[in-house]
Parts: C-alpha cells; sequence; structure tokens
C-alpha cells in the first residue's frame, strides 16, 4: 500500500462566487493557477478586511501548497472557530488530518480525521486516510516495542558486563590483597627468625661468658687443691720424719 494521503479541497470558486470580495476573487483566481505565493498576498489583504473562515480557509490551502504546514494549520484551526457549517468544518478537519501529516504528527493527523468522519461518515477518502494512518501508527509502534527490547538486550548484556568486569576487578583485589597478607606473613616471619636468632645468639654469648668464668674458677679451684696438696704433703712428710727418730732412740 502507498503512502499518499487523499487531499481534499473546498470549492473556492463556488464558496466566493456570492462574496463580491475583490481581493479574495483576486487570490482565488491566482490559486487555480498556481500562483500561491501570490494567492497567499491576496488571501492576508482579504483577512485585513474581513476575518472570516473561507479566507482562512482557502489561506491554509495556499501555505499547505508551499509546504508550510505549520502556518496551514494554524490557518485552519481559525477557520474551524469561524463555521459552523459541519459539512465544511468536515473539509476542514481533513486538510487539518493531511497538514498535521506531513508535519510528522500522526497522532494529530488521526484524531482531525476521526473529526472529519464524525461530521461526515461517508466520506470514503477520509477514512482511507485515517486507516493508512493507523496502519504507520501500529507500524511505529512494534518498532518502538522492537527498539525497547533490543534496548533492554543491550542494557542487560552491558549490565552483565559491568557485573563481570566488576566481580574480575573483585578478583583482581582480592587477590592482591591475599598477595600482600603473604608478603606481610612472610616479612613476619623473617622478623621472628631475625628476633629468634638474635635471642638465640645473646643466649649464646651469655653461656659462653658464664663458660669462661666457670674455667677461671676451676683453674682457681685446681690451684687451691695443689696448694692443699703441698700442705698435705709437707704434712706427712713432716710425720714420717718424727716417727724415724724415735725409732732410732727406741
Amino acid at each position: 500500500m502507498k503512502n499518499i494521503l487523499i487531499l481534499v479541497f473546498l470549492s473556492i470558486t463556488s464558496l466566493n462566487a456570492q462574496s463580491g470580495h475583490k481581493q479574495r476573487i483576486e487570490a482565488d483566481k491566482l490559486y487555480t493557477e498556481g500562483d500561491f505565493e501570490n494567492a497567499e498576498i491576496k488571501y492576508k489583504k482579504a483577512l485585513e478586511k474581513e476575518e472570516e473562515y473561507k479566507a482562512n480557509y482557502n489561506l491554509g490551502n495556499t501555505l499547505y501548497q508551499q509546504k508550510r504546514f505549520d502556518e496551514a494549520i494554524e490557518k485552519y484551526q481559525k477557520a474551524l472557530s469561524e463555521t459552523n457549517d459541519n459539512k465544511l468544518k468536515s473539509k476542514i478537519y481533513h486538510n487539518l488530518g493531511n497538514a498535521y501529516f506531513n508535519n510528522k504528527k500522526l497522532k494529530e493527523s488521526a484524531e482531525s480525521f476521526k473529526q472529519s468522519l464524525r461530521l461526515n461518515p461517508k466520506d470514503e477518502d477520509t477514512r482511507k486516510n485515517l486507516n493508512l494512518v493507523k496502519q504507520l501508527l501500529r507500524q511505529m509502534k512494534k518498532q518502538q516495542q522492537q527498539q525497547q527490547k533490543q534496548q533492554q538486550k543491550q542494557q542487560q548484556k552491558q549490565q552483565n558486563k559491568n557485573q563481570k568486569d566488576k566481580n574480575k576487578q573483585q578478583q583482581n583485589k582480592d587477590q592482591e590483597n591475599k598477595q600482600q597478607q603473604q608478603q606481610q606473613q612472610q616479612k613476619d616471619e623473617k622478623e621472628k627468625d631475625k628476633k629468634e636468632n638474635q635471642q638465640q645468639q645473646e643466649e649464646e654469648e651469655k653461656g659462653d661468658k658464664n663458660k669462661k668464668m666457670t674455667k677461671k674458677e676451676m683453674e682457681k679451684l685446681l690451684k687451691a687443691i695443689e696448694n692443699d696438696d703441698k700442705e698435705i704433703q709437707k704434712r706427712v712428710r713432716k710425720t714420717s720424719t718424727k716417727s724415724k727418730k724415735r725409732k732410732k732412740d727406741w
């Protein structure tokens, strides 16, 4: 299905034939000839003299043909506020829906076509346009849902990656802490061994010192014993000498 909106413009000549307004008649002629820029000027001059839905509606059509859709929408809405003719309002809503469509405002376009059909349910052109806009809205909704799913999938993937990186960082940190603890433990053990060796060395030095003192004491003791032996021997000799003398006397 081609995305073609059916444009329905209100008959300009028939509506304005009885108005007698010179500026508007000239504008109608220029519009029919396709001179939309000059037609716009004439319609604006007509509106300066008399504000009416016919000039606003036709000016809206002129702006639409120049692809100035925002300005066309403004004039269509102005024209709607100035008439109570449901048949004319239905046509204005139809063109308003076309302007919204070209301005990429599909929801507003669909609502305008619905308003047109409420006023003229037999308008098949408007119904076709409404169905086309509904189809595009469904496609847009489906695309948005797919994009949302894709975004959620990417977000979940990114979250998993971030969690994986976070776990890896934590593992590296734990490993680093473990290495630091091992290094500290080794350092403490070395320090402990150093202290124990130092203490043992001090005890050995102290033991050697004690041993040296004991040796001196032993030498002194031996010397004393030696002196005592000499004294004993001396006494023995004296006793022996006395005994010999008595024997001779006897």
